[in-house]
């Protein structure tokens, strides 16, 4: 079943940083371990079932939610030293941000009263995102709701993730691509397509 739709007005993303499928598959047909894949802890070892590369063509890094902190921000969220760590002891050519559909980290959150945000130590990650969906998308089914959590949620992660001067500097050179990905109940990946906003299923999106 395909992703719900967005409101293409939310984020704004060149789509020259993001890669293609077509790329992705030169990248698989190398040796090379120069892939950087986030994806949340909740989603366990599947992460490594989700990409037609093989495991060892990536670094994995995960933490709950993929939630990865701007740069200007401190706190105990360790994942933007281990980015930097992995973008500087290998030459990344793809990073890919990846979510998943049976999280259920995000379902808690969305389930969460207003009042217990202030006690949630992830309530900086989630905030956005719970109030984009309920702001945006309020007419929507609550299943739904959980599935564009999911996507906005990721898009806000990217967001952060650019302003770090290791990434950001990295795709401005045109060094390495970015991906964003939700994988579902049956590890079928939709990725985000930056040229409408929108996510398609893996292929279906726009090539090069």
């Amino acid at each position: 079943m395909p992703l719900p739709s967005l409101n293409p007005k939310l984020h704004e993303f060149d789509p020259a940083l993001f890669g293609t499928l077509e790329q992705l598959r030169d990248f698989g047909a190398k040796g090379d371990r120069n892939g950087l894949l986030l994806a949340c802890s909740d989603h366990g070892t599947a992460p490594d079932q989700i990409s037609f590369a093989s495991p060892d063509h990536f670094s994995i890094l995960q933490n709950l939610g993929v939630s990865v902190p701007c740069s200007d921000e401190t706190g105990e969220n360790s994942l933007s030293a281990n980015i930097e760590y992995s973008l500087s002891a290998q030459q990344t050519d793809h990073l890919i941000v990846c979510g998943h559909l049976d999280c259920t980290l995000m379902r808690n959150w969305l389930k969460q009263s207003p009042e217990a945000w202030d006690i949630d130590s992830f309530t900086d990650f989630n905030r956005k995102a719970r109030a984009t969906v309920e702001r945006e998308y309020q007419d929507s089914e609550r299943d739904t709701q959980f599935d564009l959590m999911v996507c906005e949620h990721l898009l806000f992660q990217l967001e952060n993730l650019l302003t770090h001067e290791c990434v950001s500097s990295r795709v401005n050179n045109q060094k390495m691509k970015l991906h964003v990905w939700v994988a579902d109940h049956s590890a079928r990946v939709s990725c985000f397509d930056p040229t409408d906003g929108q996510f398609h299923p893996l292929g279906q999106q726009r090539e090069a």
